[in-house]
């Protein structure tokens, strides 16, 4: 249903608020459908739900070109949701959080980043594996 709504006001959606709203990935494609219309969308917020790698499949889908701003904290996205993650359809993002997502490869995160150039990434709240070596290695590249 969640989908169906926001295609009937796609038109002048420009911010959406879905946080702790307990989405999980099956919902994601049906909201993703709705919001393909939304062509002033800047800010979508999936915070706080149940949305794993399997979710990013769908987000790959998203149309939005004008979106800025896509919260995930709090799901549980992992170091495979950040390898499936492509920006081909999303053109002006600029800001993503990843906090609270079972992110623990420095190497993951680095091959996302590759992909994208963004103004502002939140990584807090991850469990990083790599050595210390390591993760100075990867505080440079930034």
């Amino acid at each position: 249903y969640i989908g169906y709504i926001l295609s009937l006001i796609s038109s002048t959606l420009n911010h959406i608020e879905l946080e702790n709203c307990s989405l999980e990935d099956s919902s994601i494609k049906y909201i993703v459908k709705g919001l393909n219309d939304c062509f002033d969308l800047k800010i979508l917020n999936l915070g706080k739900n149940f949305l794993t790698e399997s979710s990013i499949i769908f987000l790959n889908e998203l149309t939005t070109k004008n979106l800025l701003d896509l919260n995930l904290f709090g799901n549980n996205i992992g170091n495979k949701g950040l390898e499936l993650f492509h920006f081909n359809k999303i053109e002006k993002i600029s800001r993503i959080n990843l906090s609270n997502n079972q992110i623990t490869s420095i190497e993951s995160i680095s091959l996302f980043l590759d992909k994208i150039v963004l103004d502002d990434i939140n990584l807090s709240r991850n469990s990083f594996e790599e050595k210390e070596d390591e993760i100075e290695k990867f505080v440079e590249i930034l």
